[in-house]
This record gives C-alpha cells, sequence and structure tokens, in this order.
C-alpha cells in the first residue's frame, strides 16, 4: 500500500521476482475500501492513494481492514515519512 503508484508497482514487482504472491483483493473488500480513497486510485492491490496524504488511511485505518480481511499474511506499507507517517506507526516516536 502506497501514496503514490511507482513505488506501488516497483514492490509488487520485486515481491513477484522474490517468489511472494501478491493476490488481487476480493471485491468485497474493495468496496470496503473504495470509499476511502480517491475515485481514480487503485484498491485492488497494491493500493495506490495517489498522493493522498491521510496518514491514518495509509497507516492505521485500511491496513487494519486488509489483517482483519485474512486476504494476506503481511504488507508492505510506503509512504511520505516527513509527514508524520512514523508518529502513526509509532506514537512515543519523538522527533521522527
Amino acid at each position: 500500500m502506497t501514496n503514490s503508484g511507482g513505488p506501488g508497482t516497483a514492490i509488487s514487482h520485486n515481491a513477484d521476482l522474490g517468489g511472494l504472491e501478491v493476490p488481487r483483493y476480493s471485491d468485497e473488500l474493495q468496496s470496503r475500501i473504495r470509499p476511502l480513497i480517491p475515485g481514480h486510485a487503485s484498491s485492488a492491490n497494491p493500493i495506490d492513494l495517489t498522493f493522498h496524504l491521510d496518514m491514518q488511511l495509509l497507516s492505521t485505518k485500511i491496513p487494519e481492514m486488509i489483517m482483519q480481511s485474512g486476504e494476506v499474511d503481511g504488507m508492505i506499507l510506503h509512504g511520505a515519512m516527513m509527514s508524520g507517517f512514523m508518529k502513526e506507526v509509532i506514537p512515543m516516536c519523538g522527533n521522527c
């Protein structure tokens, strides 16, 4: 899951090269994600927030939906690190 399509494509490509499966999310999961992302963004996998900088969506809300779905065993999050991403993930991070 990224906030930009290029990194999502590169990460998915390298995961494939490494023998990891990058499955397309079910229609049901995509229908829950779609209202949270821009209309032109991908909800299939990887999810591309298209430079949408809502760190709560990127770091918490959508990842929780995905992991609770049982459709994947893990995920990679890629985002704008200087915009508060680490503070969302690690609240005690301080000056991250």
